[in-house]
């Protein structure tokens, strides 16, 4: 009876995490199918529901040392859009949704009891799916419910993918002002966001400075989200080692008023030099296909992107693909033979994709999966019997490196 009352006990805990905790990721919309919009949320909608392809989403107070305005949220925000109490988000019906933080966190269970740092409010995060589009346009309203003594602010930002910080867009944020006073904004986001399977755009709320006294009450409304066709679509691009060059292949499925692709190469991802120039099909709906060879690569990794530029000299550019040019890609074991722990020094895998350490025992049983953790991976290996192990270090589009070790 004892340890069930433990184990409900924990449970009850878990729970209340998670009411706390937990983050989901909306459904992306696809904007190749049309304009996305936001222009209304109802106070009586039920708690834990959001609008198509939006989710809300809670944060740490604004005055706590850990606060970043750029990252992640710390929860979805669960309770219901009209509390009357604590820090809350609203629904004004056709005047969108409000934020409004007070001196006190929401409940852990929007009732009463608990309480946790991380239950102010707090953002909205919309998610779009951006393949084949360009040129993504964001429009939105930004208004002043009820003055505050504080400086808050409505801030947009942008990320590629589910994962990491977010990045603020320039020139769109808006101030607290008076009671009733509304901006409205309308900008280009910057071409990262272009052609993704995934971008998650975010108005985050919170305080922009020291202040005293209340919070303002602040909403969001009239979203709307437009986008172009790229002027190419594209198939496939790929880039693969031969011999002791690159080949670099692509295929389109229709283009439009295209003059050219020019093959950018790359040592660190970030400075790209120009390598070749291959000339568009102009307009088509036919699949074309190009190659072009890297002669020459430079020894360790090289990063390959097209960049295709229109008729009228609009220019875009595609995700970049990474080659290994060389004959192995250095890695090292050690201490060698070990009784308790190992490092894997593998200072040259690609940054930018998962990278995978693999050991397996005599009879190839895999005994320990981990991924690569920097420079220097450390591996506990003490609970293993001893004998001579056989190290595998996998990365996608790469050779795998072999390593024996020996545990004593």
């Amino acid at each position: 009876m004892y340890l069930m009352k433990k184990l409900y006990a924990l449970l009850g805990l878990l729970a209340i995490a998670r009411v706390g905790c937990s983050q989901s990721n909306p459904a992306p919309f696809d904007l190749s199918s049309g304009n996305y919009t936001f222009v209304s949320w109802d106070g009586a909608s039920a708690a834990g529901t959001y609008p198509p392809n939006m989710v809300f989403q809670t944060s740490r107070d604004g005055e706590d040392n850990l606060f970043n305005p750029l990252a992640p949220g710390t929860g979805d925000y669960q309770c219901a859009y009209n509390l009357t109490a604590r820090s809350r988000l609203l629904g004004k019906g056709s005047a969108g949704i409000s934020f409004l933080n007070t001196a006190e966190a929401q409940f852990n269970d929007c009732v009463g009891g608990t309480v946790s740092n991380t239950r102010f409010v707090g953002s909205a995060v919309v998610a779009l799916n951006t393949t084949g589009r360009d040129g993504i346009i964001v429009s939105w309203t930004g208004g002043t419910v009820a003055s505050g003594g504080r400086p808050y602010a409505i801030q947009l930002q942008y990320r590629v993918g589910t994962s990491g910080n977010f990045t603020n867009v320039a020139g769109a944020a808006y101030v607290a002002s008076t009671t009733g006073t509304s901006q409205a904004f309308s900008l280009v986001l910057p071409s990262t966001v272009n052609d993704q399977p995934v971008v998650q755009l975010r108005w985050v709320y919170y305080q922009t400075g020291t202040g005293s006294g209340t919070r303002p009450e602040l909403r969001l409304d009239d979203i709307t989200i437009g986008s172009t066709p790229l002027p190419v679509t594209y198939l496939d691009f790929k880039a693969e080692p031969l011999g002791k060059t690159t080949r670099l292949s692509w295929a389109t499925a229709s283009e439009v008023n295209n003059a050219s692709f020019s093959i950018e190469r790359s040592a660190d991802a970030a400075t790209y030099a120009t390598l070749g120039r291959i000339t568009g099909s102009g307009t088509t709906t036919a699949r074309q296909t190009y190659t072009f060879t890297d002669e020459a690569p430079a020894p360790g990794w090289n990063y390959y992107r097209l960049r295709q530029t229109d008729n009228d000299g609009a220019a875009s550019v595609s995700r970049p693909l990474a080659v290994w040019a060389g004959t192995d890609i250095t890695a090292q074991v050690f201490p060698n033979p070990t009784h308790d722990r190992l490092q894997v020094r593998w200072p040259t895998a690609e940054q930018t994709t998962p990278a995978y350490i693999l050991l397996y025992d005599a009879l190839g049983i895999l005994r320990r999966k981990t991924s690569r953790a920097g420079d220097v991976t450390d591996l506990t290996v003490s609970d293993l019997p001893v004998g001579l192990y056989l190290i595998h270090l996998q990365q996608q589009g790469q050779p795998t490196i072999t390593r024996h070790v020996l545990i004593n």
